[in-house]
Formats: structure tokens, sequence, C-alpha cells
């Protein structure tokens, strides 16, 4: 049955709601984590989806605060605590003082983490290749850009 308001009518299909945008994105971003996790672990690695997002950005970065870290992810400095704390407790990342701000710490990958990024970053790529099997570059590259330009129109910011 269809939704009640006329404006939510014009969004209902036969195959509603598996069909909107943001079930189908909902869904990729899912499928993408999921097979992240299952290359990781046939690796010998168990990492979550929001670990690997610390571990690529400091491979690219290093050196960032835990509120850098949250604030690009759009985490709790809370939850990016819990997520470093495990990290360093696996000895993939260590925490050394911020020598521009001694109330702060810097995050760095450790020669152990830096290894397994290194490991890990082909099995990503192909998970992401996977994703996109059969799609022209140039309809990869709009769909990153629609994506990248509702993520802007979605921020908090856009609308302040």
């Amino acid at each position: 049955m269809a939704p009640d308001s006329a404006e939510a009518t014009l969004l209902y299909t036969e195959n509603w709601p598996t069909d909107s945008m943001g079930w189908i994105v909902a869904y990729c971003s899912r499928r993408l984590q999921e097979g992240l996790v299952k290359a990781c672990a046939k690796a010998g690695y168990k990492v979550s989806p929001e670990q690997w997002s610390i571990l690529i950005q400091l491979c690219a970065e290093g050196g960032l605060t835990q509120q850098a870290l949250a604030d690009r992810f759009h985490r709790s400095k809370v939850a990016a605590f819990h997520l470093i704390t495990k990290l360093e407790g696996q000895g993939i990342v260590v925490r050394r003082p911020n020598p521009a701000d001694g109330r702060s710490n810097l995050i760095h990958l450790t020669e152990r983490g830096r290894a397994m990024v290194a490991k890990l970053i082909p099995l990503a790529q192909q998970n992401l290749d996977r994703a996109v099997e059969g799609i022209p570059k140039k309809d990869i590259e709009t769909t990153r850009k629609v994506l990248c330009r509702m993520a802007v129109n979605l921020t908090d910011d856009h609308w302040t």
C-alpha cells in the first residue's frame, strides 16, 4: 500500500522501498562493508569497517588527533577513543604526545599496523572492483560526484 501523503506517493513504486535511492545506497554500503570484513578475515585480520576507516586515514595522513579522526568519520570523540584503544591494544596504532598541543595525542600506525594495511589495501580494492564490475568508468565517476553532492547537501553546515 502506498504512503498517505501526496509527496510520499510521488516516490512510491511497485518495488518501494527497495528501489529508493536511500535504500540502495544503504544496501550497497552494507554489502561493501561485509565484503571488506570477509576479505580481512580470510587474510587473518579482524578489522571492522570503522577500524578500517581509521587505519586507511592514518596510512594516508599519519599523526592525527583523536578529535580529527572523530570529525572525519562523523563519530563522537568517545566512539573514536574506543576504536583507537582497541587498535592500540592490538599493537596496530600508538598514541604519541602532540608537540603542538600538550593536551592531546597524535595517533600513528605502528610498523605492524603499516604492514597490515599494506596487505589489506589490495583486498579492499578487489572488493571495490567487484562492486563496480561491468559499470563504465564515466558512470562510476558520475555516481561518485552525485553521492558527494548528496553528502554535502545532507551536512548540517549546508543548511545553517
